[in-house]
This record gives structure tokens, sequence and C-alpha cells, in this order.
């Protein structure tokens, strides 16, 4: 399983414009082969902070995910709004148990 985790930090105006994009990204990529699970989340402390968390079968699912249409529309949404960063990480290899 490959997890992928991270922020994204677009100015706090800009969410509501960005809220279309995103909810159409996790629908579409929920479908694809191979997601596992795929969403985003705000963070209540941090306005404009997009959480993501992603768990993928495998790396090669991960990179078509990269490829897909909605994954282009999901970038263009970041033409129009101020990003200020983002910090996102691929995790693979690691032991997974249940707490």
């Amino acid at each position: 399983m490959i997890v992928v985790s991270g922020e994204i930090v677009v100015a706090p105006e800009d969410m509501e414009r960005l809220r279309p994009a995103a909810i159409r990204m996790m629908a579409e990529t929920a479908k694809e082969d191979g997601c596992i699970l795929y969403t985003f989340a705000e963070h209540i402390g941090r306005p404009g902070c997009i959480r993501i968390y992603e768990e993928w079968e495998s790396e090669a699912h991960l990179e078509a995910h990269f490829n897909t249409p909605h994954m282009a529309e999901w970038r263009a949404a970041f033409r129009d709004v101020t990003q200020l960063s983002r910090e996102v990480k691929v995790l693979s290899g690691c032991s997974v148990r249940t707490l």
C-alpha cells in the first residue's frame, strides 16, 4: 500500500472558489482503479489549509492517477487561487497495524 499525506495552503479567501474543484477531485479519484481512500479536509485551526490523505494499492496506481483528466482540472483550479505552500509526501514500505 502507498500512502500520500500532506497539505496545501491557499489564501483563506480562495477556499470557497477551490471547494467545487476539490469535491469533484475526491469523487472522481474514488472511482479510480487502485484507489483505496482519497480525501481532503480543511484544517480547523489554519484557515486556507487543505489536508490531503490518500491510500493506493500500488505506486503504479498512484502514477496513473497523475495522468487523469480530473487531475488536470484540479491543477488548473490552482491558476485562480493564491497557493502559499504545498508539502505532500509519499510513504511506502511501512508496516500497518490497527490501533
